[in-house]
């Protein structure tokens, strides 16, 4: 049986206003009702149709009715006050909204959610066409807004982007595998028509998929021209070393910026225009380099600016060092501001940055493995090589001397890390010792472990050793021989942990080290045996400069081991605080953790001196339920 309706004409002509009208649609809607009502009873009756057809009757004028709603709700948008804003205006607002919301991720932490699926794909700033039709007529009309292309919304939106960015040049954000679209134009082949104007590319390829479908399509991509590209970014997820330098027909004349995550170096199109170069790679697989080649290709790029490996293993020569004269190796980069080696071994780290003039004002992390028992016996070898060569150039490096807070620190993680663990970069060792530097004066950094003060900005210079667990211990000075070149430093930490203890050979090499120090910090054991050190016959002076010492994880009040000695904690303190009264030193209060802040419980000659404390307390998450407290963390 077919719906056979009442016409109601409901014109604004007719209607005459808004009352009028609104009465006209409610006439028209009643009357449709009073016509399914007598069709429903008539049906009921006869028993001739089952609810199911009548149901699907409803549901088209239905659709008809919202289709017609739409239709009045854009003229409705038509008169909003947005509707009547020029479209030059709205092509700079949606500009600004293309900078701040953009129509993909662009953060490399987003990278693995967006090959996943965990994270949506983003309209981002093209959620804007959807207002209303004057400010999609805008949006439409500026080809500039339409410059990054996403595979990531679809084949069709692909096109789309494609056709509106109107021949100017464009960012492809690629996915692989990607899908054809319904008329069977393939995100691929658009890629390929508009690679002479492509400026920029990202590629994040999904190794885990079972059919092979993206190893396919990457390898279709062969040859492509790169006349203006000037950005690459090449992001697998687990699945390593597919040749990409295929990809590429020749060198990038305008390339600036290199992105690799495991993948090979494209190194065909790198040139002296690059000034950024990122090599990384899952903590599970490596690519090897000889150092002495790689500080070559390092060479043939002045303008580099940023430069971050990690996880790459780089062959050294303990030949290499003597073998070459430094202006043969140095790779000249003075606009170098930004250097990230966290390489295999910390000999690979070392030598590249031994063999690299950066600007003096560069921010530098250097980190990897030291092995003092390598199976390899050619290994210590260059691995001492290395580091007396780094040694050598510290001592005269303009870096150095710029650091006003300074931090050796040893540290210790309770469980065995997990190699294979999916999607990690940065490495996990079972024990570090750590040399962190700032150019800024605060010393509030140095206490970032206890409640009220927070985490330091990345530091300025920072070297990161690794061990195993069971490896001998490594102090400072086998890095960096006392007097260490840091002769503006004014506030100094020498942090020892529980799990990962490091000795001075000589206080007296320590002090000097840093002529102008003002606040220090020295922890646990060592701070004990600072104290001893100081009161002993021939012992160094405790210097007249220091207006704050900080001794942290000491035993006060009482002998650890409840023997007696010739001098407690508390009377070694008192002496060094005596000591720098009568010789008019700066020193004006000690810093200890807050065990013993109500009770007091300090041996009388503590309360004879007048030391002033000053307390500090851990953060409440510190407790005995925490894997890195002992009986010392309070103290």
């Amino acid at each position: 049986m077919e719906a056979h309706s009442n016409h109601v004409d409901v014109s604004p002509r007719e209607s005459g206003d808004s009352e009028n009208g609104k009465a006209a649609i409610l006439t028209a809607i009643q009357a449709r009702a009073g016509a399914y009502d007598a069709l429903m009873h008539s049906a009921t009756h006869s028993g001739s149709e089952p609810r199911s057809t009548r149901r699907a009757y409803l549901d088209v004028e239905l659709s008809t009715i919202d289709a017609a709603l739409a239709e009045l709700r854009r003229r409705r948008n038509l008169l909003s006050p947005a509707s009547g804003c020029p479209p030059e205006v709205l092509s700079n607002i949606f500009r600004h909204c293309m900078e701040l919301e953009p129509n993909h991720y662009p953060d490399p932490k987003d990278y693995v959610g967006s090959i996943t699926g965990e994270l949506c794909p983003r309209l981002g700033w093209m959620k804007v066409v959807q207002v209303c039709s004057s400010w999609r007529r805008a949006a439409h009309a500026d080809g500039r807004l339409w410059t990054t292309v996403t595979t990531s919304l679809g084949a069709r939106w692909t096109a789309e982007m494609m056709r509106l960015s109107k021949g100017l040049p464009v960012y492809w954000d690629l996915h692989l595998p990607t899908t054809l679209s319904m008329d069977q134009i393939s995100p691929l082949s658009l890629l390929r028509d508009s690679a002479s104007r492509m400026y920029g590319l990202r590629i994040l390829y999904d190794g885990s998929d079972p059919t092979y479908r993206a190893r396919q399509q990457q390898q279709s991509l062969h040859h492509l021209p790169t006349p203006a590209l000037e950005s690459l970014i090449i992001y697998l997820r687990d699945s390593p070393f597919l040749p990409f330098n295929g990809m590429f027909r020749d060198k990038a004349p305008k390339l600036q910026t290199l992105y690799v995550h495991n993948a090979e170096l494209p190194r065909q199109l790198m040139g002296r225009q690059l000034t950024e170069l990122t090599l990384l790679m899952d903590d599970k697989y490596r690519i090897f380099f000889e150092a002495r080649e790689f500080v070559r290709l390092l060479r043939e790029l002045p303008n580099l600016a940023s430069l971050c490996i990690k996880n790459h293993t780089f062959g050294v020569n303990d030949r290499d060092e003597e073998a070459n004269s430094q202006d043969e190796m140095v790779a000249q980069c003075p606009n170098l501001t930004s250097v990230t080696l966290h390489l295999e071994n910390i000999a690979g780290s070392l030598f590249i940055f031994n063999h690299l003039a950066t600007n003096t004002s560069a921010q530098v992390s250097l980190a990897g493995h030291y092995h003092p028992d390598h199976p390899d016996p050619a290994a210590p070898a260059q691995q001492d090589a290395a580091i007396a060569r780094f040694a050598e150039r510290m001592a005269t490096n303009p870096i150095c001397a710029d650091m006003r807070t300074v931090e050796w620190r040893s540290y210790g993680v309770a469980h065995t890390p997990i190699r294979e663990e999916a999607d990690r970069v940065d490495r996990v060792y079972e024990r570090t010792l750590t040399l962190s530097a700032w150019r800024a004066n605060r010393h509030g950094y140095l206490l970032a472990d206890y409640a009220g003060y927070k985490s330091p900005p990345p530091p300025d210079l920072k070297i990161t050793l690794g061990f195993r667990a069971y490896q001998p211990e490594l102090d400072p000075e086998d890095i960096l021989p006392w007097p260490q070149p840091f002769p503006s430093a004014l506030n100094v930490s020498l942090q020892t942990t529980g799990r990962r203890r490091f000795t001075v050979g000589s206080w007296s090499d320590v002090l000097s080290s840093f002529p102008q120090l003002k606040w220090l910090r020295v922890d646990r054991e060592l701070a004990e045996y600072f104290l001893k050190n100081l009161n002993e016959e021939f012992g160094p002076s405790f210097p007249r400069s220091i207006k704050t010492l900080a001794l942290l994880g000491v035993f006060w009040g009482t002998d650890e081991d409840d023997k007696l000695e010739e001098l407690s904690t508390d009377q070694m303190l008192a002496n060094v605080w005596t000591e720098a009264q009568e010789s008019d030193g700066a020193l004006e209060n000690v810093i200890v953790g807050d065990v013993l802040s109500c009770s007091g419980d300090w041996q009388a000659c503590i309360d004879e001196a007048g030391v002033a404390f000053e307390f500090v307390k851990r953060p409440e998450w510190m407790d005995e339920s925490h894997e890195d407290w002992d009986d010392r963390t309070d103290w």
